[in-house]
């Protein structure tokens, strides 16, 4: 049996070899495998990278021709000629195409630059100075194979710069305390901000400024600053004159401390801090912008002097003084006048007092319920609307928002105040507890004068005003037309008053940043849903300061200004002093420091108290849509380039 087995294990020696060399052979092929395909993958994404890197180049390409063409240049959108322009940059950049990769047949080209179409276009109202356009611009690059096709989106438009920010001044820009501003912020010269707030309540000259500790404002949004050294802070328990250059130090942006430092100032991240010139900003001029319309309302090209003269001599004097309504009035004969409020006579004779009753009922009928205007209207005087005696301001909204070519130039239909424009609705209501109806009001607005608002309005209009605006105790909601809710953009050569009488009023429930609400339902502050801008740039003083300390401010839409803005808030409610005192109560959420907030995470305390501002803006971006006719012209066409990104993204 022993001798047997040695037998059966003849051979065995043979197969292991065999099988060892089997074995081996696989493993070296896997190896060869391994090493072949790892060498094929490191050629495809040496491929890819190359293809990826031609295909971005020919976007950059194409975004440096289009902005040679278009940015910053002086005159319009030249609808017509868009697509052939395009068309000419497309054929120059494939020509011009070479490759750096040093692969024969690499080469990155533009495949299309696609325009919106033909039915989107007529979408939107007729417009001429000002438009936007986005081109998509599409871009390939092959290189061995591998393809790729990048898409970026460049946008031409002539809008006046400072409606794409929530807040901002071209000037210096003051935050005083812990407004809060959701959306995109500019200054042009410094940003200082303290956690502090002043306020005025019975304070005497002599006196020390009052102002009360909270908290370091919110800026939601891009911050466009003018270089690394733009952003000032002031952190003394004392008290921060914020016109006192020493008491504030700068944050130099470039050191590594930095990003801590703009968390704490303006909570947002320094990734959000942008640089932009200031003279790349495209300013407007008020009184420019009065004449231009001036001349659309009247259907005549600007540079038509012969037959109005007054768009020629108007800029050579004092806006709304009675030389400016008296040129006015002698050169606007073509249009029609509105009849004024006629003074009654006294003594009449039955021939004067039917004459009185007939200027009575014309003046009427021009702003009562369900009556519209159509074309350009002049209103010679002051004009009040109050509810009262003129029930309203409304034009056919299809009036309001048409703007028709008239050979070489454009018209458009606008009334014409050569006066003051009063709006107020605070009185009225036959029961003093409720709120008065809301007036309406509906129409593009020259005003040679001053501009109020008082009360509860609601408003599609834009307002263009030589002289200053006060909005005081003002609820202004937008008025629906064709189901949609529009809003105010007022714009003035002088400065802008914003004042509030129902001082100390509470906040109920924090701000709602839902678009579709209007934060009204709890009885908080009343909303402002408007865009507001002023021209004044005054050398001694701030041009625009608003307090939301004592007073809530709660603006959908936003504020500008050329000159210096100073805006101060704290958090909460605030207790209006005993008597005799003058300091005021703050919430206890001022006092209490917040944490930085992290954006994306679920809403913390810290979101709950800034929502509880006393000044909140939220940036509203329709406004280019829904006052398009009304909107200031500029003379450059403005570029912005979007991200790059994948076609199938």
């Amino acid at each position: 049996m022993k001798t047997l087995r040695l037998r059966e294990e003849r051979g065995s020696a043979l197969l292991l070899v065999v099988f060892m060399v089997l074995v081996f052979t696989i493993l070296g092929v896997a190896v060869m495998g391994a090493t072949l395909g790892g060498a094929k993958r490191s050629e495809t994404r040496e491929n890819d990278v190359q293809s990826l890197h031609l295909a971005e180049r020919a976007l950059n390409e194409a975004a440096a021709e289009i902005a040679l063409k278009f940015d910053k240049k002086e005159g319009a959108i030249d609808l017509e000629h868009l697509s052939s322009d395009l068309e000419e940059i497309k054929v120059k950049i494939n020509n011009d195409a070479k490759t750096t990769s040093g692969l024969e047949g690499a080469s990155g080209r533009i495949l299309e630059f696609e325009l919106p179409s033909d039915t989107a276009q007529k979408s939107k109202p007729e417009v001429v100075e000002n438009v936007e356009v986005t081109i998509k611009v599409k871009a390939e690059a092959e290189v061995n194979g591998v393809r790729r096709v990048l898409v970026q989106d460049i946008t031409l438009d002539s809008y006046p710069e400072f409606l794409k920010y929530a807040a901002g001044s071209e000037s210096s820009v003051y935050l005083n305390g812990a407004p809060y501003i959701i959306g995109d912020f500019y200054s042009g010269l410094n940003l200082r901000v303290k956690n502090q707030a002043d306020y005025i309540y019975n304070h005497l000259a002599s006196e020390p400024q009052q102002y009360m500790m909270t908290q370091f404002p919110t800026l939601d949004g891009t911050v466009y600053v003018q270089n690394n050294e733009s952003i000032k802070t002031c952190m003394s328990t004392s008290y921060c004159d914020f016109l006192n250059e020493a008491e504030y130090s700068p944050i130099d942006l470039d050191k590594a401390n930095s990003a801590t430092q703009v968390k704490t100032a303006i909570n947002n991240s320094i990734e959000n801090v942008k640089y932009r010139d200031k003279n790349k900003f495209v300013s407007i001029n008020i009184e420019e912008s009065f004449l231009d319309k001036l001349a659309e309302a009247l259907g005549a090209s600007k540079t038509d002097r012969d037959n109005y003269p007054v768009l020629d001599d108007l800029s050579e004097i004092s806006k709304g003084s009675n030389k400016a309504r008296n040129f006015i009035r002698a050169n606007m004969k073509p249009l029609t006048t509105l009849q004024v409020k006629p003074t009654p006579p006294k003594n009449p004779t039955n021939e004067q007092y039917e004459d009185f009753l007939s200027k009575m009922e014309s003046y009427l009928s021009s702003f009562s319920k369900g009556s519209q205007l159509e074309k350009t209207k002049i209103y010679d005087g002051n004009l009040t609307i109050n509810g009262n005696e003129l029930k309203q301001l409304r034009f056919n909204p299809d009036f309001k928002n048409s703007r028709t070519k008239n050979g070489t130039y454009m018209q458009s239909n606008w009334l014409i105040v050569n006066g003051d424009l009063i709006i107020d609705n605070q009185m009225g209501a036959s029961d003093p507890q409720t709120k008065p109806v809301p007036l309406e009001i509906l129409g593009n607005i020259l005003v040679n004068g001053d501009v109020v608002v008082k009360g509860r309005v609601e408003m599609d209009a834009t307002i263009i005003a030589l002289g200053k605006a006060t909005i005081q105790d003002a609820e202004i909601a937008g008025l629906k037309v064709a189901g949609k809710e529009k809003e105010l953009l007022l714009m003035t050569k002088g400065q802008i008053f914003i004042n509030r009488v129902d001082s100390f009023n509470k906040i109920n429930a924090p701000f709602d940043p839902d678009l579709t609400k209007d934060n009204q339902g709890s009885n908080n502050p009343p909303m402002l849903k408007a865009f507001f801008y002023t021209d004044s740039n005054l050398e001694l003083e701030p041009d625009a300061e608003l307090y939301g300390v004592g007073s809530a401010f709660w603006i959908r839409g936003g504020f500008f200004a050329k000159g210096d803005l100073v805006i101060n808030a704290v958090l909460g409610n605030t207790e209006e002093p005993a008597e005799n005192d003058k300091s005021l109560k703050p919430d206890e959420m001022n006092l209490i420091p917040m944490e930085p907030r992290d954006k994306g995470s679920e809403p913390k305390e810290n979101d709950y108290k800034r929502l509880r501002s006393r000044f909140i803006i939220q940036y509203y971006d329709q406004i280019y849509v829904d006052q398009n006719v009304g909107l200031p012209r500029v003379k450059t066409i403005n570029m912005r380039v979007g991200k790059k990104h994948f076609d199938d993204e």
